[in-house]
C-alpha cells in the first residue's frame, strides 16, 4: 500500500496545482505531464517491491507517454496551422 501511495503522490501534487486556478491554462498541460513522466521514472521511485506497485507504475507511465505524444503532436499541428499564409 505504501508503495502505491508513493507512485500516486505526484498525481496528487498535479491535482493540487491544477485545482488552484479557476480556469486552467493549456500551457500548464505539457509541464505537468512532463513532471508526471519524470516522477514515474524508476530512479525517482526507487526499487518497487510489490507486483501491484510495479504494474501500477508501468500502466501510468504508458498512459502519460501517450498523453505527452498526443499533446506534442497537437501543439505541432496548431503551430503549423498558425504559420500557414491565409
Amino acid at each position: 500500500m505504501a508503495e502505491c501511495i508513493k507512485v500516486l503522490a505526484p498525481f496528487y501534487e498535479a491535482t493540487l496545482e491544477l485545482s488552484e486556478e479557476k480556469r486552467v491554462s493549456g500551457s500548464k498541460l505539457l509541464p505537468i505531464l512532463t513532471m508526471l513522466h519524470h516522477a514515474l521514472e524508476e530512479e525517482d521511485l526507487g526499487i518497487l517491491e510489490t507486483q501491484e506497485s510495479r504494474g501500477l507504475t508501468e500502466s501510468l507511465r504508458r498512459q502519460i507517454q501517450d498523453k505527452l505524444k498526443q499533446t506534442v503532436a497537437s501543439a505541432g499541428r496548431k503551430c503549423a496551422a498558425e504559420k500557414k499564409p491565409k
